[in-house]
């Protein structure tokens, strides 16, 4: 390892990662699993398959040559990125945050290719620090919300974003674009594949709940089976089978207003489920508490 090293520059990046995987490791102990699935990174328009790909191709490609491009040999590529990253960044996070801090954002952005650009021709240990930080910095706050650094327990996952950024920069650095490329591959691959077998191999034991206004019988399928996906609404009851939460909702078209009531932890979940009410009507208010209460029942 030592040798290793020897042949490398700018290990200090490598042992920042290090720190920073460690502090994350850390925090995670300290962080409840149902705090964990309120993070926006659960959350996604693109059905489950199409994201699988997507973090796998585009992904890596776009963000490595984007977010790392300042540290590319060739001058005309960084300069290229130092002309288009404030637009590219504002493109990642025009819908995440408020309009200050997005300002806040951009500024950082132009300061980082201007101060690039000038690094790049008179170059300054400090101002590549600064760079390096900074890159980093963009890159994980790019992939969250406003929303996530609310609390604790979901803003200390930007860490680990910050550490591959700083990870991907060593890499790159040292070994050149196309293998941060591929190292950014695998990081996704392994991630999702993870979120895949959580999804795939699910306990498919039937649930009951039952109050005094509505009977529910409800399972979790995998995302990947042969069964048909439909919705069947009657005066008194909801059948859902072979859906996640976020489709059926479309399905049943309750109305946006009453949308922002329902809690959602999760996304890809599949489930089958059949409400039955106790009244003559099956309410949209008890549909957005039972969903409610499944999504939650997945954090214990």
């Amino acid at each position: 390892m030592k040798q290793f090293l020897s042949n490398t520059k700018e290990n200090w990046i490598l042992k920042t990662v290090l720190l920073t995987y460690l502090l994350f490791i850390v925090s995670m102990f300290f962080i409840s699993k149902e705090t964990m699935r309120e993070s926006s990174r659960n959350s996604g328009d693109l059905p489950f398959f199409l994201m699988f790909i997507f973090v796998i191709t585009f992904a890596p490609i776009t963000e490595e040559f984007i977010f790392r491009g300042f540290f590319i040999k060739k001058n005309w590529i960084r300069l290229l990125i130092c002309i288009i990253f404030p637009f590219f960044l504002y493109f990642y996070i025009k819908d995440n945050y408020g309009i200050a801090v997005k300002s806040i954002l951009l500024v950082c952005s132009i300061i980082l290719s201007v101060l690039s650009f000038y690094n790049n021709r008179n170059y300054n240990k400090y101002f590549f620090i600064f760079i390096v930080i900074l890159s980093a910095t963009l890159f994980s706050l790019a992939h969250y919300q406003g929303s996530d650094f609310m609390q604790f327990n979901t803003a200390i996952f930007a860490l680990s974003q910050f550490a591959f950024g700083l990870l991907s920069t060593w890499v790159i650095v040292n070994f050149g674009i196309f293998k941060s490329i591929l190292m950014h591959v695998l990081h996704n691959f392994i991630l999702i594949s993870i979120a895949f077998f959580g999804y795939q191999f699910v306990d498919e034991s039937i649930i009951l709940i039952d109050n005094n206004d509505v009977k529910v019988e409800w399972q979790q399928v995998a995302i990947l089976n042969s069964n048909s996906s439909n919705v069947t609404r009657a005066k008194n009851q909801l059948k859902i089978q072979n859906l996640n939460l976020k489709d059926a909702i479309k399905f049943i078209i309750i109305e946006d207003s009453l949308k922002s009531k329902i809690k959602i932890n999760d996304f890809y979940y599949k489930y089958n489920i059949t409400i039955t009410s106790k009244t003559e009507k099956l309410e949209n208010d008890e549909i957005i508490e039972v969903f409610s209460k499944i999504s939650s029942k997945n954090d214990d």
